[in-house]
């Protein structure tokens, strides 16, 4: 049961970012805008004056500690994902490198959904800025001067938000898969521009861009309702976590009527995340307050720009259009917009946007503040990331006066899902205050430390690629569908 985690404790929070006993929180996003989060005199006095609930993280210590290194707190993505029950071998594995490793279960999640009456917490208690300071009074109540700060994903605003507002318990920053900012125009552009345009990569994603057109034409003269958008979506599932051999597996199967079982497959995965709660694993029914009030999951507020987005882009406003900077948006129709539009996720997220607060504003500029953070900071970027894709990640490096990028080659989003092994590189190396130490490498240099050797590395969701692989394999000895 996940009461049994091992290393599990609690420790009782103020339901509300505001002040104790507010029914609706004050203005608490002023706070992160300001440089600061809630004092622990504030949020405490909070705690026995106010609502509470029971805030629950794990702690796993190694056996034999390195003198010198900091805790390490572990933010997954989402918002939803559970911490104590997915990552449990995750944490066996980092204390066994000498890791000393929290992770806390996100209010609203799993062991940190419910109020003491056993009503769930309420939406309006779902803020970043709540979630940051649910961090930094675990690190209190633990006795932590100061820890190196890993997000994944959605995790990693949490991560970069809790260094702006805590500095002085912040030793350096991992973030894999990053975000940068409110939206999902960064995602769409970068797909487009790879696997429709055809305008960035090399010549095997330009060959894979040709067929997506032409899918893509079909789809949007079909009269079945969604059926763009769904090819949207197989693309993008497909390509991260296979690769663009297995892609082109699709592609081609699709094309000839042999793709029956996968696309039901992709069509379940592709609601995952955002569907019916898997307890204590993804719960995404109370955090996606947090994902369309304060990060405009719908991409209500922007949408990525026309530029195409070339390999020969880096540093160029074709770029900065790819990290997020294109015009403002409204939120058309997949369908009416054309083919181009297949992988915008405003469909994607239409129905399950209803159920929470339209899109209030960030609860921090990112852009503004990492410029002024001065502790190390790893950007892992994976090579088939659409989610947060690669002109993200060098934008935030260049943003950070001490920030690397490490490419995970093979790869595609978030390590602590898809590949443990890598992030263990990172998190030793952000440990140790030598994140320079790891990266791809050279052919011809030894492989220790260099990710490039160390394989798929495992985690949650490492197998959702193979089983992809699998199911075009049987999909090829069933009889073709009719066209």
């Amino acid at each position: 049961m996940a009461e049994n985690t091992p290393g599990l404790r609690r420790l009782d929070r103020p339901v509300h970012a505001g002040r104790a006993g507010d029914a609706e929180p004050t203005d608490e996003d002023a706070g992160l805008r300001a440089g600061r989060g809630a004092g622990p005199s504030g949020a405490d006095s909070a705690a026995s004056a106010g609502p509470v609930f029971s805030l629950a993280y794990v702690r796993t210590r190694p056996a034999a500690p390195v003198p010198g290194r900091p805790p390490v707190v572990i933010v997954p993505g989402g918002p939803g994902l559970a911490s104590a029950v997915p990552y449990t071998a995750l944490r066996a594995q980092a204390a066994q490198r000498g890791l000393d490793v929290l992770m806390v279960e996100h209010r609203g999640v799993g062991l940190s959904r419910r109020m003491p009456d056993g009503e769930d917490l309420p939406l309006e208690s779902m803020r970043i800025t709540a979630v940051v300071d649910d961090l930094r009074a675990v690190l209190e109540a633990e006795g932590i001067g100061r820890a190196l700060v890993v997000g994944s994903s959605y995790g990693t605003y949490v991560a970069q938000a809790f260094a702006h507002a805590h500095p002085e318990l912040t030793a350096g920053l991992v973030l894999d898969s990053p975000m940068l900012k409110a939206g999902n125009g960064a995602e769409e552009e970068w797909a487009t521009a790879l696997l429709y345009d055809g305008t960035a990569g090399d010549d095997e994603h330009r060959r894979l861009a040709h067929k997506v057109r032409d899918l893509a034409a079909e789809a949007y003269g079909s009269e079945k309702p969604g059926e763009l958008a769904a090819l949207g979506r197989a693309v993008r599932i497909v390509y991260e976590f296979g690769g663009p051999e297995v892609l082109d597996a699709f592609l081609n199967q699709r094309k000839v009527g042999a793709s029956r079982l996968v696309r039901r497959l992709l069509a379940a995965m592709g609601g995952g995340d955002t569907g019916t709660p898997v307890p204590y694993y993804m719960e995404f029914d109370r955090t996606g307050e947090i994902a369309f009030r304060e990060l405009d999951y719908g991409g209500t507020g922007r949408r990525p720009g026309t530029a195409a987005v070339g390999a020969e882009a880096e540093g160029t406003e074709a770029t900065r259009t790819a990290a997020g900077d294109g015009p403002a948006s409204g939120t058309e129709s997949v369908a009416l917009a054309g083919p181009r539009r297949l992988f915008a996720r405003s469909e994607d997220f239409a129905e399950v946007a209803r159920q929470f607060s339209p899109f209030a504003g960030e609860p921090v500029d990112l852009e503004a503040v990492l410029p002024r953070m001065r502790i190390p900071v790893t950007v892992l970027s994976g090579d088939r990331d659409l989610r947060t894709p690669r002109p993200v990640a060098e934008r935030i490096t260049a943003l950070v006066p001490e920030g690397v990028l490490v490419a995970v080659p093979d790869h595609g989003h978030s390590a602590l899902d898809t590949h443990h092994a890598a992030l263990l590189e990172a998190l030793v190396a952000g440990a140790d205050g030598k994140p320079g130490e790891i990266g791809t490498a050279e052919p011809g240099e030894p492989c220790r430390r260099r990710l490039h050797c160390l394989g798929s590395g495992g985690g949650p969701s490492a197998a959702v690629g193979p089983i992809i692989a699998l199911t075009l394999a049987l999909d090829r000895l069933l009889p073709r569908e009719r066209r």
